[in-house]
């Protein structure tokens, strides 16, 4: 499933990184390196896969939806996984210009919480497994981005060649006494990102390590519009869960469906259409590179024929949808190093 930031045993491809020098940048609400102009109001779709090797095993899909209203910014992180077996649910609500965090809810698997963030940061958290609440009143000694936010933080920053910084994250850990810790960039690159759908998209690396493990996240950032087209996050023993960007604007089809023409095309006329169904291996030799030489498969008796009406649209959609299938899903390219 999809697991907040704190991860606390690596195997990494990356070796071990120096730390953080004296005089780093810390980036918390009201920084000036902040910028959400950057964070759009919309819905977008991830797939969720645990990677080792070249195995891509898919677990499940994780859905960003942002409003944008009053002067603050709501985000609603959705994950489901591969099953439907359950959904987690997180919501919080921060100040629309510098990410100050105002509120969280989050309800999961296993777990109900309730936040309100001000100089006390008090709320609610209930364990499903115990049937048990607790009140929760907490005194932050320094500034913090919910760490809910963090995916979108990245991409609110002046993101450059070497660019670094300190981001002090908050999150709730029933278990644990602390509840700020120091995530840092550690390196930004260029980097060309390839999607099967859209193609080439110039982007910048980005790598944060988390301090208090040594762990290591990759973002992959589009450097024009800032998407974010992918996140690594290591698992250890060489696995590592990497979300991938479904892209659902994504509109292949230029040519627009004419409803009237099509009702006019499959409206009952006077002809009658006699013919074979058949079909043939994709896999048969191609004579003069255009003829299938492969042997006819004929459909059996009682088989339903669907026929189509024909039209740009539809010639396009055919193209675009035969592309599609040809394309390997799950066969993104993972970064890891």
């Amino acid at each position: 499933m999809i697991t907040h930031m704190k991860i606390y045993a690596f195997v990494l491809g990356v070796g071990l990184l120096p730390a953080v020098g004296v005089c780093q940048k810390t980036v918390t609400p009201g920084s000036r390196d902040i910028n959400t102009t950057y964070i759009k109001p919309e819905k977008s779709l991830y797939t969720v896969y645990y990677v080792k090797d070249n195995n891509w095993d898919k677990q499940g899909s994780l859905t960003y939806n942002i409003i944008a209203a009053n002067n603050q910014l709501t985000l609603t992180n959705t994950y489901v996984p591969k099953d439907n077996a359950w959904t987690s649910m997180r919501t919080t609500v921060a100040d629309a210009k510098t990410l100050k965090p105002i509120s969280y809810t989050s309800d999961g698997k296993e777990t109900k919480l309730n936040l309100s963030f001000g100089e006390t940061i008090t709320g609610n958290y209930y364990s499903k497994t115990t049937k048990k609440d607790k009140n929760i009143s907490l005194n932050p000694t320094q500034p913090f981005v919910d760490f809910n936010w963090m995916d979108h933080l990245i991409l609110t920053l002046p993101l450059d060649l070497g660019y670094k910084a300190r981001i002090p994250q908050f999150y709730y850990n029933s278990n644990s006494d602390i509840f700020v810790e120091d995530y840092t960039i550690k390196d930004v690159k260029s980097y060309s990102y390839g999607s099967p759908k859209t193609g080439k998209h110039d982007s910048w690396l980005v790598t944060l390590l988390e301090e208090s493990t040594g762990a290591i996240y990759n973002y992959v950032v589009d450097k024009k519009d800032r998407r974010l087209w992918q996140r690594e996050m290591s698992m250890g023993n060489g696995k590592w869960e990497i979300t991938v960007n479904e892209e659902l604007d994504y509109q292949p089809i230029k040519n627009r469906f004419n409803k009237e023409q099509a009702a006019q095309q499959i409206a009952q006329g006077n002809s009658v259409i006699i013919g074979t169904a058949y079909a043939r291996s994709s896999s048969g030799k191609k004579l003069g590179g255009l003829v299938n030489t492969a042997k006819k498969q004929y459909a059996p008796k009682g088989t339903e024929i669907t026929l189509f009406a024909n039209s740009p649209y539809y010639e396009e959609w055919l193209e675009v949808n035969n592309k599609d299938t040809k394309t390997e899903k799950g066969s993104g390219s993972a970064i890891r190093s």
